[in-house]
């Protein structure tokens, strides 16, 4: 009996999340990425093979030591997929707005908030991930001939996996997405419009290994939080901002034409604001989606290297990690969005 091969690019295929009330029960996706590469669903098996006497010097069993699904998946950014997957990352979100759009402020929590994520494949094989959590998040605005929309990447993880019966109804967000056109940078404090690319990589470390009486984990806990930088500036020779930021990061305190050398083991402080406006939402209504980093510990700065050969202008690239704010939050995602209630 012959068979129809299925497409892994069938209109079909989804890929989406939704927010669990409690841990343990698995809810259908309400958030549905626009996915523009391969979204990889893995299960993370650890498998044992056990060796006893009298098995013939073969392979006596094999059994499963455990379990660890898991998703990777990237789309471009609009405000309310983002909203919605920064609050599960960071774990707080409030709402403010009488109507369309709706401000949501979204701040770090230490509390696990429960995701389940669900992968239709051509709705042949609909696995649904319980209990699953953001790891990682990467914000990026690439440079602009390697795209122009600004993208939001995830790795997710997750304590169990199930296979579903049926498909749920996709519902993709209508409103564009952001463009790089939309952004505004503020960079240590200054207003910048030569950022030419961007990466912000936020991460939380997790208890991952709490392993029971059964092949899936216990349970995860949130440890650590990271956010890491990295920023590339169109270099001028004018261009004092960068001169200084430059200098700063590998002289702090030195003069600004260069001279002195680094006799602190302090470490160059600044800040990075990432704003991205649009007035196209549903009915006009404005969008946004606003990452403020007030606590940038910049670790290295580096100009394009000098080569005769070189076929472009002179970069300034400088890679930088997120600390602690005493004074407030250490990472705010302002978000205007057409949902009216917290997303956690």
């Amino acid at each position: 009996m012959s068979t129809t091969p299925f497409a892994a690019a069938s209109e079909d295929s989804y890929f989406g999340f939704g927010f669990q009330s409690s841990k343990g029960t698995g809810v259908a996706p309400t958030q549905f990425l626009a996915y523009v590469s391969a979204v990889e669903l893995t299960h993370g098996e650890q498998h044992r093979k056990i060796r006893e006497a009298g098995s013939s010097q073969t392979v006596a069993r094999t059994v499963k030591d455990s379990y660890t699904p898991g998703a990777r998946c990237a789309a471009p950014i609009r405000a309310d997929l983002a909203a919605a997957v920064m609050a599960a990352l960071l774990g707080a979100d409030s709402v403010s707005g009488a109507g369309d759009p709706y401000t949501h402020t979204i701040t770090k929590d230490a509390a696990t908030d429960w995701i389940s994520f669900e992968y239709n494949n051509n709705d042949n094989t609909i696995e649904r991930v319980i209990d699953g959590f953001f790891v990682e998040v990467e914000i990026t605005a690439q440079k602009r001939s390697n795209g122009p929309e600004l993208m939001i990447a995830a790795v997710v993880g997750g304590l169990d996996l199930e296979r579903q019966s049926s498909a749920t109804t996709e519902s993709y967000e209508s409103d564009r997405p952001f463009l790089r056109s939309d952004c505004a940078w503020t960079v240590d404090g200054t207003a910048e419009t030569n950022v030419e690319a961007c990466t912000i990589r936020l991460r939380w470390t997790f208890d991952e290994a709490m392993l029971t009486d059964s092949v899936i984990r216990a349970n995860a806990v949130k440890i650590h939080f990271e956010g890491e930088i990295e920023l590339t500036q169109i270099a001028g020779n004018t261009g004092e901002r960068e001169k200084l930021a430059y200098i700063n990061t590998h002289y702090l305190n030195a003069a600004e034409d260069g001279t002195g050398t680094a006799t602190t083991e302090k470490v160059f402080t600044g800040s990075l604001t990432l704003d991205a406006n649009h007035s196209e939402g549903a009915a006009s209504a404005d969008r946004q989606f606003k990452v403020e980093i007030p606590v940038v510990r910049w670790t290295d700065a580096q100009y394009t290297g000098l080569n005769p050969e070189s076929t472009e202008a002179a970069r300034l690239t400088r890679v930088g990690h997120l600390e602690n704010n005493p004074s407030g939050e250490d990472i705010t995602v302002t978000a205007q969005t057409p949902t009216s209630g917290a997303f956690v």
